[in-house]
């Protein structure tokens, strides 16, 4: 894991720890390469990878959930090498936010 993403998650574990009554998303993303079953089983994967991660860090699978979402929603649609890596992603949404 990268240090990056080691400090990101770190930071997510404490945000949730201090707000108990917020719920967690992971969404996994691919790029378009790939067929699209392929594609949803290693975006599903991937988001049950920080998942687990989460856990680890001591956050009760209740409060969070995953789900794979594949190639359906790029950021970038173009073809390039560029792009792909924009669309390999997690996003992370918090539930149960009041505006």
């Amino acid at each position: 894991m990268s240090e990056e993403s080691d400090s990101l998650l770190g930071a997510l574990v404490e945000t949730l720890t201090r707000c108990s009554k917020l719920k967690l998303l992971i969404e996994g993303h691919t790029d378009t390469r790939g067929s699209a079953a392929s594609n949803l089983n290693l975006s599903t994967r991937r988001a049950g990878a920080v998942l687990g991660e989460l856990r680890k860090r001591g956050l009760t699978g209740s409060r969070m959930r995953s789900i794979g979402k594949g190639e359906a929603e790029p950021l970038n649609p173009a073809q390039t090498p560029e792009a792909h890596a924009q669309n390999r992603r997690i996003e992370f949404k918090l539930e149960g936010v009041q505006q």
